[in-house]
């Protein structure tokens, strides 16, 4: 009776732990990275934890925390930070984030098929559907950097889209709220990014995503595998095929052509690449043998004479040769050498 008992108890325990499991892997976000401090609508979040809409994800100081979107997105928080996930809708793929405070990093692959993402802050908007940007909400202050690709934003004043701009990579929009401001200074400030630290962390750790996302592409796609590799085409280019498709650089169903083609490219570099080479060989060689030719004419020592009985002739020279270092000032031009350089601030172009 008690091992009929125990039979019944570990069957309910794994049935649960299957339907636990089912409904994790239904979740368009999930978290997948989480220290001390991050708590998921005011509890303690957990690795691994799905999220709705609706759902407020916080961070405390030193805390942090990585969000992924759709198999293809990713969204990380740094410390002291605090987003609302507005929607999240599984057939049209849109997502929308509220950003009350603190900064986030977005990396979205376009794999993901995501067709709309926004974040929203007190008074602006940044909207993108596959590139890497960070988005910073210090009180009144909104700015939005690009690492690369384009980022709409807009300028948010009661509700309403005041100005908007698109902003470019390596490029830094900066939305500041102000009370009473003309409407002729409504306009967003785009300059040149500062180097950020942080950018520069969140680039190096997307790398080690992509390579995440195009295991798991190729363990969901073992046939795509097994026809790449019995075409005769190597790691190298079916890895690289299939990072330009999770990119988005080329489509899906194109995959096979595109890895072909990436096979046979370095032997066309190889026969073109030499003759690049060889040009510029040659024109070292050419300039070096002038270079020995003209020394070989000044400093040349006389060839010996064959002795008929008779004195040797003495051969008369008004100067003595000269030295082969001194070649390269023989053949400036005294234009050149008497031409005084002129200072660094006044070569405008």
């Amino acid at each position: 009776m008690n091992k009929l008992i125990a039979a019944l108890v570990i069957l309910l325990v794994a049935c649960t732990q299957a339907q636990e499991t089912k409904v994790r892997e239904t979740y368009s976000a999930t978290i997948t990275l989480i220290t001390k401090g991050v708590t998921v609508n005011g509890l303690t979040a957990t690795l691994g934890q799905g999220l709705r809409a609706g759902d407020i994800v916080k961070t405390v100081e030193k805390a942090e925390t990585a969000i992924e979107f759709f198999d293809g997105g990713i969204l990380r928080m740094r410390e002291n930070t605090e987003i609302t996930i507005q929607e999240l809708n599984e057939e049209s793929k849109k997502i929308s984030i509220r950003q009350a405070m603190g900064e986030t990093w977005t990396r979205l692959l376009k794999i993901a098929g995501v067709t709309q993402y926004d974040i929203e802050t007190p008074n602006a908007v940044a909207s993108v559907r596959g590139t890497g940007f960070k988005v910073e909400v210090t009180g009144e202050k909104t700015e939005v950097s690009v690492a690369d690709g384009t980022v709409h934003v807009a300028r948010i004043v009661d509700e309403q889209v005041v100005a908007t701009v698109d902003v470019s990579e390596d490029q830094e929009a900066v939305v500041e709220q102000q009370e009473g401001i003309a409407a002729a200074d409504l306009s967003i400030n785009v300059h040149t990014a500062e180097e950020d630290p942080w950018i520069e962390e969140n680039l190096q750790e997307d790398e080690q995503y992509i390579e995440e996302v195009q295991e798991e592409y190729i363990q969901e796609h073992p046939e795509i595998l097994d026809e790449l590799k019995e075409k005769g085409i190597d790691e190298q280019h079916i890895d690289e095929a299939i990072e330009d498709v999770i990119n988005g650089e080329i489509p899906e169903e194109k995959l096979v052509q595109h890895a072909e083609s990436l096979e046979k490219e370095p032997a066309e570099i190889k026969e073109e690449t030499p003759i690049h080479e060889t040009v510029e060989q040659i024109d070292e060689t050419i300039t070096d043998q002038s270079i020995t030719d003209v020394t070989h004419e000044i400093v040349a020592p006389d060839e010996p004479e064959t002795h008929t009985g008779e004195e040797p002739q003495t051969e008369t020279t008004p100067e003595e040769p000269q030295p082969a270092n001194n070649i390269e000032e023989t053949e400036t031009s005294p234009e050149t050498k008497e031409q005084p350089t002129a200072p660094a601030d006044s070569i405008s172009g």
